[in-house]
């Protein structure tokens, strides 16, 4: 998978590391937008659906997982930490 599909199926989300090292999205659009750790269903149907529009053709499994193992892993490795609040 190139890195034009990855950045083009994350799109307006942001993935980034909490202070207690949980790997989480920021997903939605505009002012609606939740946060989820990366591996729950929520992330991943929407993933895999912004996938799907990138690559012209459905995902398959593996592709799905390997590239949320490179999301994540950049994450770990490059991001800074967010601290968590509650609105």
């Amino acid at each position: 998978m190139t890195e034009d599909v990855l950045e083009q199926a994350t799109g307006s989300m942001m993935i980034f590391v909490d202070v207690d090292g949980v790997v989480l999205a920021d997903v939605g659009e505009g002012r609606l937008r939740d946060t989820f750790p990366l591996r729950s269903r929520q992330v991943r149907a929407r993933f895999a659906h912004c996938l799907c529009v990138a690559l012209g053709r459905m995902p398959t499994v593996a592709e799905v997982d390997a590239a949320l193992d490179v999301l994540e892993g950049r994450a770990l490795v490059g991001e800074d930490e967010m601290e968590r609040t509650n609105r």
